[in-house]
């Protein structure tokens, strides 16, 4: 458990600064989170066709509910995502939740 503390410890920087390595890392995350819960609300789409439906679409073209929820993971995981005071609405509105 030390060394996972460690290595977490280690990490930690880069995943939270505006680095390259720290954004493609938490894009990675959020496609996996996206493609989890896909699994789990029945549909049908992995990792690869999330990944598809995001980036060989264009800008006015709506992604589809799993896009959707890729596009509010990565939401997330910028920094400007949990402002103190609105951080409840905007997590709704990005997960369709209202």
């Amino acid at each position: 458990m030390f060394f996972a503390g460690a290595a977490l410890a280690a990490i930690h920087p880069i995943a939270r600064s505006e680095h390259l390595l720290g954004a493609l890392w938490r894009d990675r995350l959020a496609l996996a989170d996206a493609a989890a819960l896909t699994r789990h609300a029945g549909r049908s789409e992995d990792e690869a066709a999330l990944r598809d439906a995001w980036y060989l679409r264009r800008q006015t073209d709506d992604p589809g509910p799993g896009g959707r929820l890729l596009k509010a993971w990565r939401h997330l995981g910028e920094r400007a995502a949990m402002v103190p005071n609105a951080w409840l609405m905007t997590l709704a509105v990005r997960f369709e939740l209202y």
